[in-house]
Order: structure tokens, then C-alpha cells, then sequence
């Protein structure tokens, strides 16, 4: 008799929980269209219901333990001889209770799941239970006919999918393409319009790429559009009718008026079916068909337009589509990359017209300069200069920064220079000075050079010049016209020319200083950029001054085209093939 009870208690149970669930799901059900609308699925909405009845049972079983102690202990004082020795048949009973719980709780849970989101957010009880009703019958069929009608979906699959291919390959632009592949799309489904929207990158919007009939109208869907974060989470042909469009503008008007534009130019549109164009997990674009030539606009046959073997096909042809949009990306990204490959060729080209042609020798001097950009185009900058009345300039100059913007101010610096050089009456301290104005002026402050500049007179053999924070040059001198210990490849003494001032292009006003040195026959120059010093081998160890110094004790003798050669050989040799991340530019002088 007790069994039969406690059957009885838990049964009735069973039908109540699924009574409240039934009627809290059924209460709800516009919420839960929304919820689904906004990107919901339908194992979190089942994992919500199924949370809030196991809430419930968990009150009630609380509330029954409660009883039950209390129970007990009145009976226990009364000489009942009623006690409780183990608490298993009570956690057995719990355990029991919950799982009921849950299985009263599933069912009205998967059915709100089975609707659709805009006809839950109608809430129209007999539309609800109809729609369940066509989901069963909508599943019986799809069996049947997919069994029937495989072999002839397959073979429609093949030729729409040659068809678009064909079509894309005798277009002669990728919007033509596009166009084309939209035309026999539409005469394959018998839809009366297509409209495709493509998102440029990561949270752009969706933007019109192509549209048949064709249209004037520049639509666009923002990146997290309600139909977009419906077909991320969903991914399927998804089937749409105007009253969908309206339930969604009404919806919008009350709760997210920041919606109402995006559904506004869906209605404008009027699709009958939105299918994702994905590129691997992301939506790239969305093709919006309008409803099937033949097709009644009515409350339910609006959405059924499209059966499920068109939206099967929709589907193939979106993944073509996405094909070709990719495609198209690759291909506009390579004649990008062409073009500014091509412009750095013709920047390089200019650049190198900036530098002399070749090495300068006079009846006094021997001249060899040499520039590697670290990335094609650089902003280190030498020149030689013909000033006349006997006097050659020797230039050298370090812009901050690297490629196309460095190259731009290297370009002013190198025009300023060649502007002011052959002025009358300047020391080489107000040529800084000019300089370093007219670069400022041309600049913003974040555009700065180091610069070295030297003028050599052939009649008196001295050397005036300025360092505006350039690496200092090194003077070789030929110990046996200095008066000096005699020449010795290993002590030969090495000047360093430092006097001058701050760099250029930083400060509006700066003071620079001249120095004078006096050369004599054999004495050499060695000017360089921090590339050269700051050359890394492949341990990252960086050249240093010392080994310059050294190097050019070891090749002070030779003809300044083959000290040329040495340094760059030397270079390169220490250099390997580690990455260098500075332009290498350096100018050697030698006195006859």
C-alpha cells in the first residue's frame, strides 16, 4: 500500500512539474524567440529550462526533507518507535525526484526549441503547434525524399555548380563574374531576385557587392546584424517571409530601436531566403534570394517557398560563391602587392639618381661612396659635390626611420645641401644651421638626420667640415707626412672628426661649430652610417668601431675602388646571412 502511494505521489508529481514547466515555457515563449533571434541556440535555451525545473524540484525537495525530519521527531516522542537509522532511502528518493524532474522538465523544453524564433515571438498558440506538427511531417518527408530524389539533387548540384564556373570564366571583371553566377542562380531556383552583400574585413558591414534585378540603392548590414548573428550561430538556408520582417520591425520599435534601420533595408529587399557565404568559420558575405516565380506571399507559404532541396542546393552555391570571393581577394591582394612592388622599384630607381653616378677623382683626391638599403629603399644618404674654386664636398646624412617616408626626407636633406652648398660667404656652421632649418620647416618634429658634411680645398689641402650627431669619420693619417712614428699597419694613428652639433631636423634653432684639419699625402677618410658599425653577424654580435679601425689600417694602401671593395667584401663576410635591420652606407676619401 505505501508503494502504491509513493507511485501515485511521484507520478502526480511528474504531471505537475510538467504542468508548470509546460505552462512557464508556454508564458515565455516570446522571450525565447528573442533569445533565438538574438543568436540563441537550442541547447542553451533546453540547458535554461531544464535549470529553472530542477530549481523548482530542488525547493520542493527541500521543503520535503524539512517536513519529513520534523515528521519524524513528533512521531519518535509520541512511542511510535519511529527513527531514521539511514539516510540512503532518503537521498535514493532525491536522486529519484530529480531525474523525473528533468524528464517532466525535457519535453515542453525540446518543443520550445523546435519552433521557429519569429513564430514564437508572435506567440501565436495554433501557428505554434502547427509549426510542431510540420516538423514531424517536414522530417517524414525529407527521408522520403531524399531517398527518391538523391541521384537527380546530385546531378542538379553538378550542372548549377558548371553553369556558375562557366559563366565566372567568360566574365571578363569579377563584378561581371559575380553578376553572371547570380543570373543562373536565379534562373536555377526561379527566384524573382538575388541580392549578395560582402563584408570588406572583420567587423565591417556587410556592404552590396551585387544585386539582380540591378539596383542604385547601397545597402548594407551592420558586422552584428540580427539576421548576420542569426546565420553565425545557425549556418543553414535560412527561410524568411514578410510577417517575419514585420515581427522583427514591431519588435525592433519596442525593445532595440538601433535595429529598426537593418530591418528597415531587409524589408526593402523582401527575401524569401538568406543563406551564409562562409569562409571557413566566418560569415563573408549573405545572399538573399527573393520568393520562387509562382510562389504565394500567404502567412505560411511565404516561408516554404524553397524547399528543403533547394536549400540544400543554396547552400553548395553559397560555398561556390565564397570560392569566388576568396578568389577575387587573393587576386586584388597580388595586384596590389604588384603595384607597390612596382612602385618601390621606381622609388628605388629614383633614389639611386639621388647618389653620384660613379667615383669622383681629382688631381688631389680619390672619392668611393656606397649605399645597401636594409629594405629596398632607404634614408642614408653621401654625396660629392663640385662646388668649384678647387673645393670638393664630401656629404653624409642618417634619416630616423626606414623605406618610402625616410627616403622623402633623405630626398630634402639632398636638395637643401645641393641648394646651399655653392652659396658664397657661409661657414660650414651656417650651412648646418640652413640646413637643419629648412628640414624643420619641411618636417614634423619626428623627422631628424644625422649629418656630416666636409669641404676640402685641392690649394691649401685642408678640410673643413661639420657633424650634426653623426658617427664620427675616422682620419687615417700617413705617418711619415705627420711627422709621426712611421707608418705601421697595426698602430697607424686614427682621428676622429666630432666637432659640430646637435642633428638636424629636431630644432628650429640649433648652433653648430666648424673644425679644420690639415691632410697630407696618403691620409685617408673613412665616413659611415651606424649600419655599418651596427652590423650583426648571425650570433648577433655587432661589427664595432674597433674592426673599422682595424680594417682600414689593413687596406690604407691600396686604390680607393679596391679599399671600396674590401670594406663591402669584409662586410658581407661578417654579415653572413643574418637579417640586417639598418641601411649600410659608407664614403671613403684618400689624399693623393
Amino acid at each position: 500500500m505505501v508503494s502504491d502511494f509513493a507511485l501515485s505521489a511521484l507520478l502526480l508529481s511528474m504531471l505537475g512539474v510538467y504542468g508548470v514547466v509546460s505552462y512557464s515555457v508556454r508564458q515565455r515563449t516570446p522571450e525565447m524567440g528573442t533569445r533565438m533571434a538574438l543568436g540563441a541556440t537550442g541547447p542553451g535555451l533546453l540547458r535554461m529550462v531544464l535549470l529553472e525545473g530542477l530549481k523548482m524540484a530542488g525547493t520542493g525537495v527541500a521543503i520535503g526533507l524539512a517536513l519529513a525530519v520534523a515528521v519524524q521527531q513528533i512521531l519518535s516522542r509520541n512511542d511510535f518507535g519511529l527513527t531514521i537509522r539511514s539516510p540512503w532511502p532518503i537521498l535514493d528518493s532525491v536522486l529519484v525526484v530529480s531525474a523525473f524532474t528533468l524528464l517532466a522538465c525535457w519535453f515542453p523544453a525540446w518543443r520550445a526549441t523546435l519552433l521557429s524564433p519569429m513564430v514564437a515571438i508572435r506567440n501565436e498558440p495554433d501557428s505554434m503547434w502547427e509549426r510542431t506538427r510540420e516538423r514531424y511531417q517536414w522530417l517524414a518527408r525529407r527521408v522520403s525524399t531524399l531517398v527518391a530524389h538523391g541521384d537527380a539533387t546530385a546531378a542538379s548540384e553538378s550542372a548549377l555548380l558548371s553553369e556558375i564556373v562557366d559563366a565566372s570564366r567568360s566574365a571578363e571583371s569579377f563584378p561581371e563574374a559575380i553578376q553572371q553566377a547570380l543570373t543562373k542562380l536565379c534562373e536555377a531556383m526561379r527566384a524573382e531576385s538575388a541580392t549578395l552583400l560582402v563584408q570588406g574585413s572583420s567587423d565591417q558591414p556587410y556592404r552590396l557587392l551585387s544585386a539582380l534585378p540591378e539596383t542604385t540603392r547601397d545597402w548594407s548590414l551592420p558586422a552584428h546584424a540580427l539576421l548576420v548573428n542569426r546565420l553565425r550561430n545557425y549556418q543553414v538556408a535560412l527561410p524568411l517571409s514578410a510577417q517575419d520582417l514585420q515581427t522583427w520591425s514591431h519588435w525592433a520599435k519596442e525593445h532595440a530601436p538601433a535595429r529598426a534601420a537593418e530591418i528597415a533595408t531587409l524589408l526593402e529587399i523582401a527575401p524569401a531566403v538568406a543563406v551564409p557565404v562562409m569562409a571557413k568559420t566566418e560569415v563573408t558575405g549573405i545572399l538573399l534570394l527573393g520568393s520562387q516565380n509562382g510562389s504565394q506571399n500567404g502567412s505560411s507559404a511565404g516561408r516554404h517557398d524553397y524547399s528543403s532541396l533547394d536549400k540544400r542546393l543554396l547552400r553548395t552555391v553559397a560555398s561556390q560563391l565564397a570560392l569566388l570571393l576568396e578568389n577575387a581577394r587573393l587576386t586584388d591582394r597580388i595586384v596590389e602587392q604588384e603595384r607597390l612592388r612596382r612602385e618601390l622599384l621606381l622609388a628605388s630607381e629614383v633614389q639611386k639618381r639621388l647618389f653620384p653616378e660613379g667615383p669622383l677623382e681629382t688631381t688631389s683626391l680619390q672619392l668611393a661612396g656606397f649605399c645597401l638599403p636594409a629594405r629596398g629603399i632607404g634614408g642614408d644618404y653621401y654625396d660629392f659635390l663640385n662646388i668649384g674654386k678647387h673645393k670638393i664636398g664630401i656629404a653624409l646624412a642618417d634619416v630616423a626611420g626606414k623605406g618610402i617616408a625616410a627616403a622623402l626626407v633623405m630626398s630634402i636633406v639632398q636638395a637643401s645641401l645641393r641648394s646651399l652648398a655653392e652659396g658664397d660667404g657661409w661657414s660650414l656652421a651656417e650651412l648646418a644651421g640652413k640646413v637643419n632649418r629648412l628640414l624643420h620647416r619641411s618636417t614634423g618634429p619626428s623627422s631628424y638626420a644625422t649629418f656630416f658634411y666636409a669641404q676640402f680645398d685641392e690649394e691649401t689641402r685642408q678640410l673643413r667640415y661639420v657633424n650634426a650627431g653623426h658617427n664620427p669619420p675616422f682620419l687615417l693619417r700617413n705617418g711619415a707626412n705627420a711627422s709621426l712614428v712611421p707608418f705601421v699597419a697595426s698602430n697607424a694613428p686614427v682621428e676622429e672628426l666630432a666637432t659640430g652639433g646637435l642633428i638636424i631636423g629636431m630644432f628650429s634653432q640649433s648652433i653648430y661649430e666648424e673644425g679644420t684639419v690639415q691632410l697630407h699625402s696618403g691620409d685617408v677618410l673613412m665616413a659611415f652610417t651606424d649600419g655599418v658599425s651596427e652590423a650583426h653577424n648571425p650570433k648577433q654580435e655587432e661589427y664595432g668601431e674597433d674592426r673599422i679601425k682595424d680594417l682600414l689600417r689593413r687596406i690604407a694602401h691600396l686604390p680607393i675602388e679596391e679599399m671600396s671593395a674590401r670594406v663591402l667584401a669584409e662586410l658581407r663576410i661578417w654579415m653572413a646571412d643574418a637579417p640586417q635591420h639598418d641601411d649600410l652606407t659608407f664614403v671613403l676619401m684618400k689624399v693623393h
